[in-house]
């Protein structure tokens, strides 16, 4: 995806190629009518009664503007102190200034984007630092706190983390984990599908990484009642491991390709899982997700025990990390037995630590890599790329679509 940056009198403008929430049946010139229009205006009195008035029109359809062109978005905020925009797409590495209405505290900046696209953002304002945007109620979480968020027209957000009354809810157990590998414990979060303690069926298991970001910020347990509620996939187990926190044990110690931490996964977690609740043991019928670096361990573990996992599934997955070593571990053997799932947010050309090397950060260019490494070796996988970033907002959107693909409805565990 090529970016080019345009700069003109008042107005910024991105153009992303290939190529906020109401229509403006004006096109993309509403807005520039209400600018021309106050240029113009005689006195203070006019101009004031003209900002009130597409003010007060802006919050009522929603901001930030969207035009009925479905590119444009202007972001707009009121105040007196300076303003700037940072998101997703400056990568969260620099700000972009926005431009005060001449005689007025209204400040705006008109972006292009596609008409899917999904993003995260904030105000940086004077001495207040980083904002969300106090006129959009629309939240994207984070596992660092909200952002605003963005959703261009033909966004469409998944209905099925939308809480429903009717819905049988399945139950959320938490356990602690012992671990003679690594030495210390995991607390674990099982979920059971509703109805599972009045049978003796046994079910299929998908095993999280970041496992409570994926209950809470991924609201998984939600998705997966409504979709089996709905028969659109088999009921299922789901196990969300919790990554430590600490200096030398967290998520960056151990999803780093850890071989310990693979070993307590394969050999003490998932025997353990098997032995105590009702699940189907084959290899076709458990699955390993995680996303960023959740997603980086979740790849290792299955391509290193494909007899153990058949199935796995890597949201942003950080498969660029030490200079694509998980992808040359793929294009140097031949295929194993697995079903991959992956997908990637066409803005997420630059994430984490600016240290690292920029091969590294470039999660977009390194996911087509690792796209084109399975088509080479004939995996049986499906890739999808999205107008998003590297964000929750986006991977609960696609939960769906993981669980579509691995655990069809109708099928026997």
């Amino acid at each position: 995806m090529r970016i080019r940056l345009f700069a003109f009198v008042g107005t910024i403008v991105f153009l992303f190629t290939p190529l906020c929430v109401a229509n403006d049946d004006s096109g993309s010139s509403g807005f520039d009518d209400f600018l021309r229009a106050h240029a113009k205006a005689i006195g203070s009195h006019e101009r004031d009664s003209l900002l009130d008035a597409f003010w007060q029109n802006a919050k009522r359809r929603g901001v930030p503007y969207l035009a009925g062109n479905k590119t444009d978005a202007v972001f707009l905020y009121r105040g007196a102190d300076s303003v700037r925009l940072i998101g997703d797409f400056t990568s969260w590495t620099f700000r972009i200034p926005m431009r005060r209405l001449v005689n007025s505290d209204l400040w705006y900046l008109k972006l292009t984007f596609e008409p899917d696209a999904r993003l995260d953002y904030k105000f940086d304002v004077g001495r207040r630092g980083l904002i969300l945007d106090p006129n959009n109620p629309r939240i994207a979480p984070t596992g660092y706190g909200d952002n605003s968020e963005l959703a261009m027209p033909d966004f469409v957000a998944a209905p099925e983390f939308k809480e429903t009354a009717k819905v049988a809810k399945g139950t959320l157990l938490s356990i602690d984990v012992a671990s003679k590998v690594l030495g210390y414990e995991h607390k674990v979060l099982v979920y059971f599908p509703a109805g599972y303690e009045s049978g003796d069926a046994r079910y299929a298991t998908a095993y999280f990484q970041d496992g409570s970001e994926y209950t809470d910020l991924g609201k998984t347990p939600l998705i997966l009642d409504n979709l089996i509620a709905s028969h659109a996939i088999a009921p299922v187990i789901a196990v969300f491991v919790v990554p430590p926190v600490g200096e030398k044990r967290n998520r960056m110690t151990e999803y780093g390709m850890s071989k310990s931490y693979e070993r307590f996964f394969t050999t003490e977690l998932i025997p353990l899982i098997d032995k105590k609740y009702r699940t189907d043991p084959n290899a076709s019928s458990r699955l390993v997700v995680g996303a960023s670096f959740g997603g980086l361990i979740s790849l290792n573990i299955a391509f290193n025990n494909p007899e153990l996992i058949g199935n796995v599934a890597s949201q942003s997955g950080f498969v660029s990390f030490r200079n694509d070593t998980l992808i040359n571990l793929f294009a140097q053997s031949s295929a194993k037995p697995l079903r991959i799932y992956f997908s990637i947010g066409t803005y997420e050309k630059n994430i984490g630590s600016t240290l690292l090397k920029q091969r590294e950060t470039n999660f977009l260019a390194a996911n087509r890599r690792f796209n084109k490494t399975l088509e080479q070796r004939q995996y049986q996988f499906r890739y999808r790329e999205f107008r998003d970033g590297h964000s929750w907002a986006r991977w609960r959107t696609d939960l769906p679509n993981i669980f579509r693909w691995f655990f069809p409805a109708g099928e026997t565990n």
